[in-house]
């Protein structure tokens, strides 16, 4: 039903807010603007490069474009996840 679906989506949204991916030891928010910053900075930095990146509990570390790479990764396979429960 309509309502079914309605409050799926408010479930999904509250999860997709919330959620945070860990690689390596390091836990990242996973939220879709997370997601759109690590984008925009992948595309952003040379193989090889780094930036500095503020963590889930605002630790900032350093990071390569590979390693953002692969967080992305990650979060897109949990957004998936989310977006595609049964």
């Amino acid at each position: 039903t309509e309502e079914l679906r309605e409050r799926f989506k408010i479930q999904r949204s509250a999860a997709l807010a919330a959620m945070t991916v860990e690689y390596n030891g390091w836990v990242f928010d996973a939220d879709l603007d997370a997601r759109a910053n690590i984008t925009s900075a992948v595309a952003a930095l040379e193989d090889g490069e780094s930036t500095f990146w503020a963590l889930a509990n605002n630790t900032v570390s350093s990071f390569t474009r590979e390693e953002l790479k692969q967080v992305l990764r990650l979060i897109g396979a949990a957004h998936t996840a989310i977006w595609f429960q049964s």
